[in-house]
């Protein structure tokens, strides 16, 4: 009351004749302006009492003063240019630009959590409270209705918002003990601030997303929410043989909307079953017996009725929302340069979603990565690598070796010979023989008479042993001694690599070797789970007397028409397989990560092999066109620049100059993007932007929300 006073006898000095008593608005005007010059003399910040308080577990009031003072921002019309200044520290620092009232009226529609088998059969009501988070940060935690799958909470809360793209989420829980500390997510609903026109009330139902699909960012789980609602997604992914989810994926989404299938729908929960009790069941069963007899008697087709079992979404949630300024107008546009923070959830696929659960499936995926990946990509780039390094083609080495040099010399006579260089070596690769030879090792090499023949010539003893290794792992054996096979690999070729051995014969004198163990029989036997050299999946059909595999190519490996192909026994080799574990001693979370596994582990494979076996195609000739228009161009190139170079005053050389100025300009930008994105001349023209973009941008909720 001494400020107040103080402020008072200073007005009424000044102007004794319209001395009035002054109103509550005004009061709280003079108040404001009184600690905002108190803070400016001071050179401290005003700060402003949190709506909902961060309050100390051990209940010491001492703590509470300390956390307050931490906790409680400062106020953000005296301190709204730190959102351009500082926009990160900004949101963290600075107190609200306006308050959400958001009244939690009732729910409808929810499904309880099924925690037990008791529940399961016997049916269960939810006893649901609701939790309000601002960025993914707890700030209210209700009371809780208890055994009503429409409770009626009728409570209202203020929240403090400071950045202008805040997402609030409306969180419903299930609680499973007196104090909460039991809990399961029924169900919630996000919306943002920017969408809120100020001071307009919005009062109605809100669809809430299925609690298994707060995944990721909630950005993207806003604008998906925005886009369509939940209950749209009427799919089973269980239930869509491939050949409808292929046609659901080829439709039309303006045309048909229930056939949409997003792209992370395996992600997603889609279905929900709300658990009945016996007598519920029971009567549920009399009602359809009624129904169809008398739908029999009165000649009538029975009536679609929708199973009331099964709910696409977790229900609705009654909300009254109003967003109001707590500063002057035109100062909140400063909140627009605020990004506020989130919390990434983990993604994780739906269980009932997952694959059925097969460890030789899994297995099989895997080794299809690490012979795509590896054996056809980073090994055989590994062996071109060394075999110029090695000098293994003079020709290739001397020419690399020439361009580096005139690198050094000359910038537009290094590009043309790099150029040259590099076109040379692509027409190289379209020669079989010349390709294997540079690209094949004992890492990657067939395991068959080409291949050791290729291995040999390297006249490397780590290649060679590298080869034998993969051979003894391939027949399923056992190396005793690592050293000793070293030793061996060391001296089957003779002189400059020639080799005076067969791979028949070396595979022989190996059975007999003290330093590797073979099995004694063979695993291979009809119905064997097969590779054919080490690539195709198949079946064996039959095993003839001469040495002869007959072998069911899988469809998924077949190459043109071939289904099935009589193969020599050497070139089939068992799988890998996995101990057979009864499937009822494995632990049903065990399950469901292998499933998990097994599913990320098939999309990362088909992705990546489509892309390797483009990539393959690419480099080996398969494709032409492409290949010769690459080739063309970067002749084509090399020759300009070589004539440039040749002939200074020509075109060419000014065309070489100008690519050359081109392509340091263009890494001048990218190091002054580095070195500048973070300073404060940068981020004040960035908020700027941003307040400027916004302010196009119009508040259209609840008519951009499809889940309203």
């Amino acid at each position: 009351m001494g400020c107040i006073s103080c402020i008072m006898r200073r007005r009424a000095k000044k102007d004794d004749k319209e001395s009035r008593t002054p109103t509550v608005s005004e009061l709280e005007h003079l108040l404001r302006d009184h600690d905002m010059e108190v803070g400016r003399r001071q050179k401290k910040s005003v700060l402003v009492e949190a709506a909902h308080k961060i309050l100390a577990s051990s209940g010491n009031n001492d703590v509470q003063r300390i956390i307050d003072k931490i906790a409680n921002g400062e106020d953000f019309v005296f301190n709204h240019w730190r959102c351009l200044e500082t926009p990160d520290r900004a949101y963290y620092t600075l107190g609200p630009f306006a308050q959400l009232e958001l009244e939690m009226v009732e729910a409808r529609r929810l499904i309880p959590a099924v925690s037990g088998i008791i529940q399961k059969h016997f049916g269960d009501e939810p006893d649901a409270f609701v939790r309000v988070y601002v960025d993914d940060c707890l700030h209210y935690a209700g009371r809780c209705i208890y055994n009503n799958r429409r409770p009626k909470w009728e409570d209202f809360q203020i929240f403090d918002i400071v950045a202008d793209r805040s997402i609030v989420r409306v969180h419903v829980y299930d609680s499973d003990s007196k104090d909460n500390s039991a809990v399961e997510p029924l169900g919630f609903v996000e919306f943002c601030i920017a969408d809120l026109p100020f001071e307009k009330e919005i009062d109605g139902w809100f669809e809430l997303k299925f609690a298994q699909n707060l995944q990721g960012i909630n950005l993207d789980r806003y604008a998906q929410h925005c886009a369509q609602r939940e209950e749209d997604f009427k799919f089973d992914l269980r239930e869509l043989t491939a050949m409808q989810q292929e046609l659901l994926e080829d439709s039309d989404s303006e045309n048909d909307d229930d056939a949409i299938i997003p792209d992370n729908a395996a992600y997603m929960k889609t279905k929900g079953h709300v658990p009945a009790s016996t007598a519920a069941r029971l009567m549920k069963r009399v009602r359809k017996g009624v129904s169809l007899v008398t739908s029999k008697f009165a000649k009538k087709a029975r009536s679609f009725q929708e199973d009331d079992s099964i709910q696409y979404n977790a229900g609705e949630i009654r909300l009254r929302l109003k967003l109001v300024r707590t500063v002057p107008e035109g100062i909140d546009a400063f909140a627009r340069a605020l990004s506020p923070s989130y919390f990434t959830y983990d993604t994780f696929v739906q269980e009932e979603n997952l694959p059925q659960l097969d460890l030789q499936e899994l297995m099989d995926d895997a080794m299809d990565i690490k012979l795509t990946l590896f054996d056809d990509i980073i090994f055989a780039v590994m062996a071109f690598c060394y075999y110029i390094f090695a000098w293994r083609s003079f020709l290739l080495s001397g020419l690399l070796l020439s361009a580096g040099l005139c690198c050094a010399k000359n910038a537009v006579l290094g590009t043309a010979a790099l150029n040259l260089w590099t076109g040379l070596v692509l027409v190289i690769m379209a020669s079989k023989t010349w390709r294997d030879e540079m690209t094949t090792n004992g890492l990657n090499a067939p395991l068959d008479q080409r291949g050791l023949e290729l291995v040999a010539a390297w006249n490397e003893t780590s290649e060679m042993h590298a080869f034998l290794v993969r051979l003894v792992q391939s027949r399923n054996g056992q190396i005793v001694s690592m050293q000793d096979l070293v030793h061996f690999a060391g001296t089957i070729t003779v002189g400059r690599g020639e080799l005076e051995i067969t791979f028949k014969e070396l595979k022989s004198a190996m059975q007999d070797l003290w330093f590797v163990d073979f099995p004694k029989q063979t695993d291979l036997k009809k119905g064997s789970l097969v590779r054919v050299q080490e690539r195709q999946k198949g079946t064996v059909i039959a095993i003839s007397s001469d040495e002869k595999v007959t072998v069911q190519i899988d469809v998924e490996d077949q190459d043109d028409d071939i289904g099935m192909g009589v193969y020599a026994m050497e070139d089939v080799t068992v799988r890998m397989a996995p101990p057979p574990i009864p499937k009822m001693l494995v632990p049903r979370s065990m399950q469901g990560l292998a499933a998990t596994l097994q599913f990320q582990v098939n999309s990362v494979r088909d992705d990546l092999m489509a892309l390797a076996r483009q990539l393959q195609a690419f480099m080996r000739w398969h494709m032409p066109v492409k290949m010769l228009i690459v080739v063309c161009f970067v002749f084509a190139r090399g020759f300009l620049a070589c004539y440039g170079y040749i002939h200074e005053s020509s075109f060419c050389y000014a065309v070489e100059e100008y690519i050359c100025h081109v392509r340091n300009s263009v890494l001048c930008v990218v190091m002054v993007i580095l070195f500048f994105c973070r300073a404060r001349g940068v981020r004040v023209v960035r908020g700027l932007f941003q307040i400027a973009v916004s302010r196009f941008r119009r508040r259209l909720a609840p008519d951009c929300w499809q889940f309203f």
